[in-house]
């Protein structure tokens, strides 16, 4: 590792509080909502799968401390198999409104967890892999289903929308309403 890259995790390390590469669990989902595109949008967020065409929109309980804006890398928010795309950053408020992306079913015991200080789009699977089995040797546990279920009932039905576009005006207006951003 180059010494400039080393002085840049340092710094952010010091500047978050937070040990790098930490597993730290999602705190609760309040809200999950499948969707459907019609035609997908290319993401830089999600390596292996760059067109988004299908998910869930969630709502997730975090430690806010894990939500602050920061110059440069920050924990990861993974669930399951990948990352999860924010829409906003989640502090103060400590409530995260994103999009987990491809056919998940939740309510199988999806792991929901902050990973290594990275930037989303530079996680690979293996990269992924690894910090969802420190995770889980840190004790990090999926949801239970009950919990799940609760959250899709506060979703509602499956939105099957156009695009992106309209998907994003379906997000907006929760990231008001859960985050008051």
């Amino acid at each position: 590792m180059k010494a400039p890259r080393l002085l840049s995790l340092l710094l952010v390390f010091l500047a978050s509080g937070t040990a790098l590469g930490t597993p730290t669990p999602v705190t609760d989902i309040l809200y999950a909502r499948p969707f459907t595109l019609q035609h997908g949008y290319w993401s830089s967020w999600h390596r292996s799968i760059p067109l988004v065409t299908s998910g869930h929109v969630v709502v997730l309980a975090i430690d806010p401390e894990f939500g602050k804006p920061q110059a440069g890398p920050t924990p990861v928010l993974l669930a399951g198999d990948g990352t999860v795309e924010e829409f906003n950053f989640g502090y103060p408020s400590g409530i995260v409104v994103a999009i987990i992306p491809g056919t998940v079913d939740l309510t199988q015991g999806t792991l929901m967890w902050f990973g290594p200080t990275a930037f989303a789009d530079q996680m690979t699977d293996a990269a992924i892999a690894q910090s969802k089995s420190e995770a889980i040797a840190a004790g990090i546990t999926p949801f239970p289903a009950s919990r799940i279920i609760e959250a899709l009932a506060a979703g509602g039905a499956p939105l099957v929308l156009e695009n992106r576009a309209a998907l994003m005006q379906h997000v907006l207006p929760l990231v008001q309403t859960y985050a008051g951003q």
